[in-house]
């Protein structure tokens, strides 16, 4: 008969590893993916159409 104190261990060990929480680094910085400003350098150019009906009706414009 095999010793299983050797796979006690093994398993109190790996538990234990899983419940130490991963150091986090700095919180990631998320930007536009854009080169421009929007609404002075670059515009966006499709509206969504809120109107259920056939016509467009652009809830942008002025």
């Amino acid at each position: 008969m095999t010793n299983p104190l050797p796979l006690r261990i093994f398993i109190a060990l790996f538990y234990l590893a899983l419940s130490v929480p991963a150091a986090a680094e700095d919180t990631p910085l998320l930007s536009m993916p854009l080169a421009c400003t929007v609404g002075e350098t670059c515009f966006i150019q499709t509206y969504v159409d809120a109107d259920s009906s056939p016509a467009y009706r652009c809830p942008f414009a002025r």
